[in-house]
């Protein structure tokens, strides 16, 4: 009685010793609760700009993006690996099962007799029977086995159970990656789609820019046949036809390096077309988003990642503790040897054995593989704190991005009536003779600029909404639909 109770307080003292580590220690290195705010999210945001080119990009990408379909077929690897480690709880069965045929040669020495052998005529043929012959007799035996082999190894400490747990843990981390690397790509095709339309849009601009800068520049060549301006003005003028115009071929060239990276994340050739025009930047959405959330990190599947793969590491390092312990291990074998098949299932025999077996020196194996599992699991404790720092920065620094970026929006907007009315007095100044035409030209160009400055904050507003929602983990409606079809397999 006093052995079983010793031995009681051994196992709980030795679970409490390898119980859970790290994770539970995430609250003493930061105090996350200060970073919140009062509001929580309950559901994922989607940041869908409610554009149907945008919707089939983004579900094209998740459909071949060969970064996807990686991630999803390592998780389906991680849920093996998972499989494997569950197995070792069960007892493990074989059966085998063995035919055989011999042929065997008896030989048997004859009885001598006195009676006198003829001799052959040809002394090189063999002689047969008589006294002191041998002879010999061919048999055919059957030999059928059967056996049946059980082997179980007991976890006494949990340690299989430990070892499994932390495969089931990685496996869930390995999709929360897939998820976030789906939630990056989303985002990464939205943003360069976005750049795409504001480089067209850029385009038909200095176009116009181009159209108007020619027509100025034909007033000033006809002003100056009539002597009304100098040569420094219509050389002034050339100069702003040329720069609009290396601008419009650079603006061009930008559109066709945008289309070829959306191709490749498409999972085509750089020269693929997607058949895809739009040359209008869309509206930016409502922010309904004034702080982070306080359920911010079960919606940020890199967070969960990193969360999983804490715990995982915290259980394999408890498992390496207990390595230490003896292994008890049970088999049976069931087996039956008999000549005819018939026979085979009439007398079986059997054996039961128990094995345990206790480490007593592997060179510091032992001592080395648990250091190397604590030293992965304070690893872990580390990348989880900054993963989640990082999720508290990456939604301030959207906030704060997408308040900054309307004001700016809003007094660029101004800027463009401002430059327009000051180009239009400009003109007519310098029709009466008021003005000289380099302030006519200054104010074309700051209303180029204006224009331009305009179209690149309306793109960065709508870059930081998209930059808001991934760092809120937002979800992609269909194409998150999509991709959980995916993830099965190739074949969907």
């Amino acid at each position: 009685m006093k052995r079983l109770v010793i031995t009681i307080l051994v196992v709980f003292f030795l679970q409490a010793c390898v119980g859970p580590r790290y994770h539970a220690k995430v609250g003493e290195f930061v105090d996350f609760s200060q970073a919140y705010d009062t509001l929580s999210l309950h559901q994922a945001p989607s940041f869908w700009l409610q554009h149907a080119e945008l919707d089939s990009l983004v579900i094209l990408a998740f459909d071949r993006n060969p970064d996807i379909l990686t991630a999803w077929a390592r998780v389906r690897q991680a849920r093996a690996s998972a499989g494997l480690a569950t197995s070792a709880l069960f007892p493990s069965i074989s059966a085998t099962g063995s035919a055989s045929r011999a042929k065997t040669t008896i030989t048997s020495q004859g009885i001598g007799t006195n009676q006198q052998q003829q001799q052959p005529a040809n002394p090189q043929l063999p002689t047969s029977g008589g006294a002191g012959s041998a002879s010999e007799q061919t048999v055919h035996a059957n030999q059928f086995q059967g056996s049946i082999a059980a082997s179980y190894e007991v976890d006494l400490w949990g340690k299989l159970f430990r070892k499994r747990h932390a495969a089931v843990l990685e496996a869930q981390a390995a999709e929360a990656d897939a998820r976030a690397m789906s939630i990056t790509l989303a985002a990464r095709v939205i943003d360069t789609w976005l750049m795409l339309v504001a480089q067209r849009q850029t385009v038909d601009l200095l176009e116009n820019q181009l159209e108007t800068s020619r027509r100025f520049e034909e007033l000033t060549r006809l002003r100056f046949s009539q002597g009304l301006s100098s040569a420094v003005d219509l050389a002034q003028q050339k100069q702003q036809v040329e720069t609009v115009t290396g601008r419009l071929v650079l603006a061009r060239a930008r559109v066709k390096t945008l289309q070829h990276q959306i191709a490749v994340m498409l999972g085509h050739v750089p020269t693929y077309q997607a058949g895809f025009s739009t040359r209008v930047l869309p509206e930016p959405p409502e922010l309904d988003i004034s702080g982070v959330p306080r359920d911010l990190f079960s919606h940020r599947p890199d967070v969960r990642s990193a969360w999983h793969r804490l715990r995982a590491a915290d259980a394999r390092a408890a498992a390496a503790v207990l390595e230490f312990l003896p292994s008890l291990r049970l088999s049976a074998n069931l087996f039956s040897n008999a000549r005819e098949i018939a026979e085979l299932f009439e007398d079986w025999l059997w054996t039961i054995s128990a094995n345990l077996s206790q480490p007593v020196f592997q060179g510091g194996r032992l001592f080395s593989a648990k250091k190397q599992a604590n030293a992965t699991a304070e690893a872990q404790y580390y990348s989880y704190i900054n993963t989640a720092l990082t999720a508290l920065r990456e939604v301030r620094d959207g906030l704060v991005g997408i308040r900054s970026q309307e004001a700016y929006l809003r007094s660029l907007q101004d800027q463009v009536v401002a430059a327009e009315n000051v180009l239009n007095l400009s003109r007519e100044r310098y029709a009466q003779g008021a003005l000289p035409y380099l302030q006519v030209l200054t104010a074309l160009q700051s209303l180029h600029q204006a224009q331009q400055n305009l179209i690149e904050s309306h793109r960065q507003l709508l870059s930081n909404h998209v930059q808001l929602y991934r760092a809120l983990g937002g979800s992609f409606e269909n194409a998150d639909a999509r991709a959980g079809v995916r993830k099965e397999g190739i074949g969907g």
